[in-house]
């Protein structure tokens, strides 16, 4: 969705992660997302399509409405969310 790149495994030329001075450090939460669209915006950019699995631990540690608060609360709220821990606890708290 909006061919970002999220994740742990992003590749790209250390003049191009220099030019733009790489992860911006301002967020505490989806700055691989932030720095694939600097990507972007500085040429090609690709997507390579390989199957991963991952865990699903969180999908078993919170209700649905949980994980639907915490995916729908940045539209609602914006980018600036992910500059604080508050409300992202999901992505570094184990609820089990």
């Amino acid at each position: 969705m909006g061919r970002w790149a999220a994740g742990c495994y992003m590749y790209c030329l250390k003049t191009q992660f220099e030019d733009f001075g790489g992860f911006d450090e301002d967020y505490y939460a989806a700055e691989e997302l932030f720095f694939s669209r600097e990507l972007k915006a500085r040429g090609r950019f690709t997507l390579i399509k390989v199957p991963v699995i991952t865990s699903a631990r969180k999908l078993h540690s919170y209700s649905t409405l949980q994980l639907m608060r915490f995916l729908f609360r940045p539209m609602l709220a914006g980018r600036n969310i992910f500059r604080t821990k508050e409300g992202l606890e999901i992505l570094y708290k184990d609820n089990r």
